[in-house]
């Protein structure tokens, strides 16, 4: 049975009343993305590869302000909300049982990728976040990051019951002055690529520093509906993984039933590589992969590609950059 991660968990530090300091970076709107009707689909990397899906729904009123649920469902979720600079983190809900935090807990993002939070007279868990294209790349290794992912930040779980382990010395190196990372074990690393949110999350045995099971993202559609819950007659997501080698996926959203024509083209306008070529498509979301090839199958060259969407009167076009 796979381990609900837990992203903003609490645990040991006692945090003082303080001021939130301003934050300079939209980190919420980046990283972690509380659009209603996005979802995010996970695979274990590990037999028996079983897969979850969370997603941002029920917008509603919890203790006087607006929220939502983030999360797989009505018994596993997290309830917060975003001004758009930071996120507020009310509660949890495990196994239906709701775990409300004794003091709302917030997060943003200064310009160097150093995350703050206050957790005032409450207790809390250290995050630390970083851009990851800043880490030596034999790093990136150990923790099987996708070298294609090159804006990407990563987030640490820490459990001081335990004493540190490898990892926290693994995930100190090239911190900003003046940021130390705390006292006890590792136990969990989640990594977000920008305008995607949550792209992969292992787990960290927080007594021997073992890796336990790893997830990572193979879907996803950030964006699809406003609060209202009413999507865009057509959406056209960003590629995943962008940059990438060889192949890429390609999300979008249909409103209602409709013929669909995906095509890629190159810098100067020339077709490239049809996808689809008007096939009748239900309402709902739809993936396509582009492998980096034109029609005749010849690989094609580094360089900045466009792929078009055009389908119930709409056109929408996104770039993507392949890197061979």
């Amino acid at each position: 049975m796979r381990a609900t991660p837990v992203i903003f968990a609490v645990l040991a530090v006692t945090v003082g009343a303080i001021t939130p300091p301003d934050a300079t970076a939209d980190w919420i709107g980046d990283y972690y993305p509380l659009v209603m009707n996005a979802t995010w689909t996970f695979q274990n990397a590990d037999p028996p590869f079983d897969q979850y899906t969370e997603s941002v729904f029920d917008p509603f009123e919890y203790d006087g302000h607006p929220a939502v649920r983030r999360g797989e469902d009505l018994s596993e979720h997290t309830v917060a909300s975003s001004d758009g600079s930071t996120v507020t983190v009310y509660a949890e809900v495990h196994g239906g049982v709701l775990f409300d935090y004794a003091e709302d807990v917030v997060f943003g993002e200064f310009e160097d990728g150093t995350m703050f939070e206050i957790c005032p007279g409450g207790e809390c868990d250290t995050l630390l976040i970083r851009r990851w294209d800043a880490l030596d790349p034999v790093i990136r290794d150990i923790y099987d990051i996708d070298p294609s992912l090159t804006d990407v930040v990563v987030i640490s779980s820490y459990d001081r019951d335990y004493d540190s382990n490898i990892h926290n010395d693994i995930l100190a190196y090239g911190l900003p002055g003046g940021i130390d990372p705390p006292t006890g074990a590792v136990t969990n690393i989640d990594w977000y690529q920008r305008d995607v949110g949550l792209a992969a999350t292992r787990d960290i045995d927080a007594e021997t520093g073992d890796f336990g099971w790893y997830y990572y993202l193979i879907d996803y559609a950030v964006g699809v509906g406003d609060a209202s819950g009413t999507p865009d007659a057509v959406v056209l997501h960003q590629n995943y993984p962008n940059p990438f080698n060889p192949g890429t996926s390609i999300g979008y959203v249909l409103a209602e039933a409709a013929p669909v024509t995906l095509t890629i083209h190159d810098a100067a306008g020339r077709l490239v590589k049809t996808l689809d070529g008007g096939t009748p498509r239900v309402a709902g979301h739809h993936t396509a992969t582009w492998r980096g090839s034109d029609d005749l199958g010849r690989p094609q060259a580094s360089g900045t590609y466009f792929c078009r969407l055009r389908a119930a009167g709409n056109e929408r076009t996104m770039r993507m950059t392949l890197v061979r």
